[in-house]
């Protein structure tokens, strides 16, 4: 039943983008360059938030490292 939500939703998105993008004022290259400024800002950002994410895992298990495995 969940995935037959998601679908749902991506299904909606996507049917919604394309009409936006077929009753758009600007042209095509306009809306390319666009989306390509959204997509490579989007990117950098998910990149920082990943690094600032791996950061604090190395530095929380250098902190507290895990117990020895018993033998």
């Amino acid at each position: 039943m969940k995935a037959n939500v998601l679908f749902a939703f991506i299904g909606g998105a996507v049917t919604g983008a394309a009409i936006a993008l077929l009753f758009s004022t600007e042209t095509g290259a306009q809306t390319r360059q666009k989306i390509k400024e959204t997509v490579d800002s989007e990117y950098r950002n998910l990149k920082e938030k990943y690094a600032e994410h791996m950061k604090k895992q190395a530095s929380e298990s250098i902190q507290s490292p895990e117990t020895e495995p018993q033998a």
